[in-house]
């Protein structure tokens, strides 16, 4: 089981007076140390991964729903403005 640098201190602090400071350091060697913060496991960087392209696939969707609406937006205007040139084309006889 490894140990935090601070459980180890407070280990080590009340140890030593108790068994004195070499045995204590022996002791205390059976077990690893580690940093204070938890190693990363492939768990955790599955389960990061899962979310991070939860947040792409929902980024996409919105994404391909603006620019379909985007898309109808600009059509609609497109025909509303072939409409009004062949209806202005019709009224001044520019085809004859």
């Amino acid at each position: 089981m490894a140990l935090a640098t601070r459980d180890r201190t407070q280990i080590y602090t009340r140890l030593a007076p108790v068994i004195g400071e070499k045995e204590a350091e022996t002791l205390l060697d059976q077990f690893p140390a580690r940093a204070d913060a938890e190693y990363v496991t492939v768990a955790d960087l599955k389960a990061v991964e899962a979310r991070l392209d939860h947040r792409i696939d929902l980024l996409e969707k919105s994404v391909e729903a603006m620019i379909q609406k985007a898309m109808r937006r600009q059509m609609a205007w497109t025909i509303v403005t072939m409409i009004a040139l062949l209806t202005l084309a019709a009224r001044t006889n520019v085809f004859g």
